[in-house]
């Protein structure tokens, strides 16, 4: 894991995210924040990982930019969940 991709290194001023590089250093905090998005839509366990794939996903093909003096990372990862989860939802309602 590189260091500069703890939560020490985006404090010094790392932001580009990856999801390896995420992942790798808070997988079991940031897991259970994008499945508790699922959760809170009543979402089936296979639901809430698919969603934890989706959000995989827009990390490894968008170039996300976190800010450690905003908040944390788990809340920044939880809000993209959230956001992939409404829209998820919007589609199935056309």
């Amino acid at each position: 894991m590189r260091e500069d991709f703890t939560e020490d290194g985006l404090k010094k001023g790392c932001r580009y995210l990856t999801c390896d590089d995420v992942y790798c250093a808070h997988s079991k905090n940031v897991v259970a924040a994008i499945m508790n998005v699922g959760k809170r839509l009543s979402w089936t366990r296979e639901e809430c990982e698919d969603l934890v794939q989706m959000v995989a996903i827009k990390l490894d093909r968008k170039k996300i930019v976190f800010d450690p003096d905003r908040g944390t990372l788990e809340g920044f990862i939880a809000t993209i969940a959230k956001n992939t989860a409404l829209n998820i939802v919007r589609k199935q309602k056309k």
